[in-house]
């Protein structure tokens, strides 16, 4: 209850003690400090105060908690982003001025600063759990799981992540799946990566050594919440022009030169208001016939470098 004094009407008889002043009118004055050594008194006042009093505090409560925003308690030496709040980091979460030193939860927001959702708990989640495979990565490798190419298995798993994968969804234009087009013994394999931060699978070198193809989800630069729920685009056809959050893929070719590359191919599933990316006609097919000429064209770029590799129809 509040500090202040609040005049009650009490239905019993009540003997003034140290704390409490009965005026003329018969009604008692009471402070919080006296009712809290009077338990059976403050709970028929906590009773009867909403029945009686029209006051915004008529309902009683413990503690008061000011929620204005946070800062976090980094070290001084750690370069914070523009507003101060949010750490510079690398693509693999880790401080830009102190080796070693790695930010999780909401700080890792500084990575995605108003481009995702990393400031709340539905996004640095899955932040959180990139930063674990990140650091036992040198030692396990990234989790993942090895499909042949002349099986349609791959496909299906791509088609199931982009209708159920939480992290990249969540967490669009930061966190992706990468697929590695690799030699194997039977010929070429896709190992399947899940929810890579964006940045770090374009730096990493043993990922850029090979053909990859990235998975990742993405707004329309049209994008504007008042046009939900009609979508931008209508057909497959036209699933460039989508604009409500959608899924995207992108071919790399093998890369081990500075910077950034480019991909060489990209294909946008057109958008669907229920996120549900099942249509044969408008998201399935054209999906597989991009896969599959992905596929031969990482198959002619192995075959190229040297590599036995069997050609895929």
């Amino acid at each position: 209850m509040s500090a202040r004094r609040r005049r009650v009407r009490l239905p019993i008889e009540v003997k003034a003690s140290p704390g409490m002043r009965l005026s003329s009118d018969a009604a008692g004055e009471l402070s919080s400090e006296f009712l809290t050594t009077q338990r059976p008194l403050l709970d028929l006042v906590a009773r009867l105060r909403p029945q009686l009093s029209q006051d915004p505090l008529r309902h009683p409560f413990d503690v008061g908690i000011r929620c204005l925003g946070w800062r976090g308690a980094v070290p001084s030496v750690a370069n914070l982003r523009e507003t101060g709040k949010y750490p510079m980091m690398d693509a693999s979460y880790q401080s830009a001025t102190i080796p070693g030193l790695f930010f999780a939860g909401a700080l890792s927001h500084g990575r995605d600063y108003r481009r995702s959702a990393g400031g709340f708990i539905h996004g640095f989640r899955y932040t959180a759990r990139a930063l674990y495979r990140i650091l036992r990565y040198e030692q396990a490798g990234w989790p993942n799981v090895s499909f042949a190419v002349d099986q349609e298995l791959w496909m299906r798993q791509v088609l199931r992540r982009i209708n159920e994968a939480a992290g990249p969804y969540q967490m669009f234009g930061e966190l992706v799946d990468v697929l590695l087009f690799k030699e194997g013994p039977g010929g070429l394999v896709v190992e399947y990566l899940e929810e890579v931060p964006m940045a770090y699978a374009q730096e990493k070198g043993e990922f850029r050594r090979s053909p990859r193809l990235i998975l990742s989800f993405v707004y329309g630069r049209q994008f504007s919440p008042g046009d939900l729920p009609s979508p931008g685009a209508v057909g497959a056809e036209f699933a460039e022009l989508s604009a409500f959050l959608h899924p995207r893929l992108e071919l790399f070719e093998a890369f081990t030169g500075s910077g950034h590359s480019l991909p060489v191919h990209a294909h946008a599933v057109v958008e669907d208001v229920f996120t549900e990316w099942q249509s044969f006609v408008g998201h399935v097919d054209p999906l597989f016939r991009f896969l599959a000429a992905s596929a031969r064209m990482a198959s002619k770029w192995l075959q190229a470098e040297g590599g036995e590799v069997a050609a895929v129809g």
